[in-house]
């Protein structure tokens, strides 16, 4: 299950959201052993050279809790005139030698407001 969160950036301006991941039973997601890639784009048809990638850091592994940003720069050169799907995968190795397991752990949607002051 993902954790499904809708949210609002500001054009131009550092964008930094903390995310607690929790299970289907609302447990905290443990993401020991895990790699997180996250990605924003105007659709769901856009290929990878339109897709912008967060930075995704797991700052409390045993309780899911992983932060994930954007520069100034980077939120710049998004449309204000586009909403955006974004999503977060999970890439879990239990031990050396075993299955990666890729997971959705976290999707939405993103509104662009532009700034009203340069």
């Amino acid at each position: 299950m993902s954790t499904r969160s809708d949210f609002d950036i500001d054009q131009g301006t550092n964008v930094l959201m903390t995310m607690e991941l929790m299970n289907l039973d609302r447990s905290p997601k443990d993401l020991t052993n895990t790699i997180l890639y996250g990605k924003m784009a105007q659709g769901y048809e856009y290929d990878s050279s339109e897709t912008v990638h967060w930075y995704v850091v797991i700052t409390d592994a045993p309780n899911g809790i992983v932060e994930l940003s954007l520069t100034a720069a980077e939120t710049s050169l998004l449309d204000h005139r586009s909403r955006y799907v974004w999503d977060v995968d999970a890439h879990t190795q239990e031990s050396a030698g075993a299955p990666l397991t890729i997971e959705r752990v976290a999707a939405g949607l993103i509104r662009v407001k532009p700034p009203v002051t340069p």
